[in-house]
């Protein structure tokens, strides 16, 4: 099984709690994930917006984006 990636600190709290939710699909047979939603309350109290969400086709695609830095790793 491989390993799920790692996240990166929030670049505005510095924290790195985060939850993931999963829209799933009732198929007949079996549930399939159609959506995964990664969410995380910044701690900050000086940004504007405290929930942070990202929504993808699965968790390692949303990890991509939080993990995605402008100007290089942070």
């Amino acid at each position: 099984m491989r390993e799920r990636p790692i996240l990166k600190p929030c670049p505005f709290c510095g924290a790195g709690e985060a939850s993931f939710d999963h829209m799933t699909h009732w198929t007949g047979q079996r549930s399939v994930i159609v959506n995964s939603t990664l969410r995380h309350w910044c701690e900050s109290e000086d940004t504007r917006h405290p929930l942070i969400t990202i929504t993808r086709s699965n968790d390692d695609d949303c990890i991509a984006v939080w993990n995605k830095r402008i100007g290089g790793d942070v």
